[in-house]
C-alpha cells in the first residue's frame, strides 16, 4: 500500500458523502493513459520514472487524503486514516506497438487495470511496462467518492507534481479552524460590522430555507426516477460523457500519453472520449450480445467507424 507522504490530520479524518455519493453505483471509474517508449530508453530509466511516479503519487494523496482512507461500515462518509491506495508494477511480455496493432481488443486492456473488489482500497494504480519500455497506467478510482471530473482533477495534479516535485501552499483542507482563529475582527467600524451581522444573519435563515426545498426537490427527482426504472418494459442506456476533459494534458515528466483509453463496458453503458487530435470522438460502449450483433450492423454506424473488436 502506498500511503500519503504527509499524515492527514486529526480533524480531517472524517469524510461525510453526499446524498448523490450515498446513491453512486459501487463501481470504480477507469481509464488507461498508453506511453510511447523513447529513444533514450533503458531499464534504469523505467525504473526512475516509477520511481518518481510512486513518491509523486504520495505527495498527491496529502492533498486528496480521502482517496487514503476507506469507508466506514455504514458507507455514509470516509474514514480517512490514510490506510493507502493500491499501488502495483507489472511486466508485459510484449512490446506496445504490436499489443494495439489493428485495434486492442477490450478484454486485454482490462487485463492492463487493477482488479477491485468490494473490500478494495479507494484508489487503484496499475503500471504495465512493456518489453519496448512503453508504459499503460491504469487506474480505479470507486465511484462513490469519485466521477470522471474528480479523476480527472486528481491526475491533473499528480503530473504536475511529478513535474515540478513541489505541492501547491493550499493544499486540500490547509484552511482549516485553527487558521480561522488566527484572524482578528476589526472592531474600528461598528455600523459596517452591524450591518454586515444582520445580511448575514438573513443570509442564513435565507439558505436554510432553500436548503430545505432543495433536499425535498432531490428527493421527489429520485423517487420520480426510480419509479419508472423499475417497470420491466423500460429500457435504459446511461451515457457519460469525458469529451473536453485534458486526459492527453498527462505528463508525468516523460511525455504526453498518445492514447487515452477506456475499457469494456457492462451493458447499457456509453462512455465518450475526446480523440487526441481533437477532431473526433471515441464511443466505448456497453450493450447485450444480440443488441451489439444489431448495432454493429446499423448502416449509419457503419458509415462513420469500421467495426472494432
Amino acid at each position: 500500500m502506498l500511503k500519503p507522504s504527509t499524515p492527514t490530520p486529526n480533524h480531517l479524518r472524517s469524510l461525510k458523502l453526499s446524498l448523490f455519493d450515498q446513491v453512486a453505483p459501487r463501481l470504480y471509474v477507469p481509464v488507461l493513459f498508453h506511453y510511447l517508449p523513447n529513444s533514450e530508453w533503458n531499464s534504469e530509466l523505467i525504473t526512475e520514472r516509477c520511481d518518481k511516479l510512486q513518491k509523486s503519487l504520495a505527495e498527491t494523496l496529502t492533498k486528496f487524503y480521502p482517496l487514503a482512507g476507506r469507508f466506514r461500515e455504514d458507507e455514509l462518509s470516509v474514514h480517512c486514516n490514510d490506510e493507502g491506495v493500491e499501488y502495483v508494477e507489472t511486466k508485459v511480455n510484449a512490446d506496445l506497438a504490436e499489443f494495439l496493432h489493428q485495434g486492442p481488443k477490450s478484454e486485454l486492456l482490462n487485463d492492463l487495470l487493477p482488479t477491485y473488489k468490494p473490500s478494495s482500497p479507494l484508489l487503484l494504480v496499475q503500471v504495465n511496462i512493456f518489453n519496448c519500455g512503453g508504459l499503460v497506467m491504469g487506474i480505479n478510482i470507486s465511484h462513490i467518492l469519485a466521477d470522471g471530473f474528480t479523476l480527472g482533477t486528481f491526475v491533473k495534479e499528480w503530473t504536475r507534481i511529478s513535474q515540478t516535485g513541489t505541492t501547491e501552499e493550499h493544499a486540500l483542507g490547509n484552511f482549516c479552524l485553527a487558521g480561522i482563529a488566527t484572524l482578528e475582527a476589526n472592531q474600528s467600524r461598528k455600523e459596517l460590522t452591524d450591518f454586515v451581522n444582520m445580511v448575514g444573519s438573513t443570509a442564513r435563515d435565507t439558505s436554510v430555507g432553500i436548503a430545505k426545498a432543495s433536499v425535498d426537490d432531490i428527493t421527489s427527482m429520485f423517487v420520480n426516477f426510480k419509479i419508472p426504472c423499475q417497470k420491466e418494459e423500460m429500457d435504459m442506456y446511461f451515457c457519460t460523457s469525458w469529451c473536453k476533459f485534458p486526459w492527453y494534458e498527462a505528463d508525468f515528466g516523460w511525455g504526453k500519453p498518445f492514447w487515452v483509453s477506456d475499457v469494456s463496458k457492462p451493458a447499457e453503458l456509453i462512455t465518450l472520449i475526446d480523440t487526441k487530435s481533437g477532431d473526433g470522438i471515441e464511443a466505448w460502449i456497453g450493450l447485450k450480445e444480440n443488441e451489439m450483433a444489431e448495432f454493429q450492423r446499423d448502416p449509419d454506424i457503419l458509415t462513420f467507424c469500421p467495426p472494432q473488436n
